[in-house]
């Protein structure tokens, strides 16, 4: 058992790898190994998965590619590729050899989404079915289009498609559902259509337009105070790791008052 600093101080207890709710996804937008390894060897224990985003595993030599999913695998980190990577492959019609190469490379997961890409359901789902059946990789499915972007289904038929067909997780354009407005309403109908643990909801960040720089902070404060600290929440930054984990632990000026003591992580007497 790891000897923490602190340790009398008591703090809200959190499930422990692996756990099906309560997971952060951190978003690496190329690494290199030592600040990924920094990263792990401090925050390991409060990352569940890591997307490599966009295409940034096409402009990485192979043998590194390889050597960056295995450091993660070895601290217990599910790495995969961003969706819209896949997305550009299915319009160079390369979806096979995309899949091919993910599972090649060391993969354990894809995400499967349609941010900017026009498919169907059926489309979606087959694209799901053929990553699990023909390649036995796991899904993350991903819903909610770019901002500005049309929608054409509900995202409670797309996450119900995305479950059908198989997906361990289904991801939330958190920032493009629920806006500036942070619609309590809009968060009480998505978990009717799906249980809280099977949702993961994504920050936004600076790769999006007009994010000022507590946006992502105060997102994730919302969510938790929506949903509860065991909230799924991807695209968390390298940097903002830590910053999520006190939040979810009540830690901090944020701690709301006194800590509720069924969930109080019993102090060493």
């Amino acid at each position: 058992m790891t000897d923490y600093a602190f340790s009398a101080i008591p703090m809200l207890a959190r499930p422990s790898k692996p756990r099906v709710s309560g997971q952060t996804m951190m978003i690496d937008f190329g690494l290199g190994l030592r600040q990924q390894e920094d990263i792990l060897q401090l925050a390991s224990a409060y990352i569940d998965s890591a997307k490599i985003a966009v295409g940034v595993a096409r402009l990485l030599p192979r043998e590194l590619v390889e050597r960056k999913i295995d450091l993660y695998i070895r601290y217990e980190v599910v790495p995969y590729p961003g969706g819209q990577f896949l997305e550009y492959a299915v319009l160079c019609d390369g979806v096979d050899a995309f899949l091919a190469e993910a599972r090649a490379v060391g993969f354990p997961a894809i995400e499967v989404s349609d941010n900017l890409l026009s498919i169907t359901l059926d489309e979606k789902r087959a694209l799901i079915a053929k990553a699990r059946e023909a390649y036995g990789l796991e899904v993350y499915g991903e819903v909610g289009k770019k901002e500005g972007l049309a929608v054409t289904v509900s995202l409670e038929d797309d996450i119900q498609a995305c479950l059908e067909a198989g997906s361990s997780k289904v991801l939330v354009e958190a920032a493009e559902v629920f806006g500036h407005g942070r619609d309590k309403a809009l968060a009480a109908q998505l978990t009717e259509a799906a249980p809280l643990e099977k949702l993961m909801f994504e920050l936004t960040g600076p790769w999006i337009e007009g994010t000022a720089y507590s946006e992502p902070d105060t997102l994730a404060r919302w969510l938790m105070q929506t949903f509860g600290p065991n909230v799924n929440i991807g695209n968390v930054l390298p940097e903002s790791l830590l910053r999520v984990e006190t939040a979810r632990r009540g830690l901090g000026v944020n701690a709301g008052g006194e800590l509720p003591s069924e969930l109080i992580e019993d102090a060493p007497r």
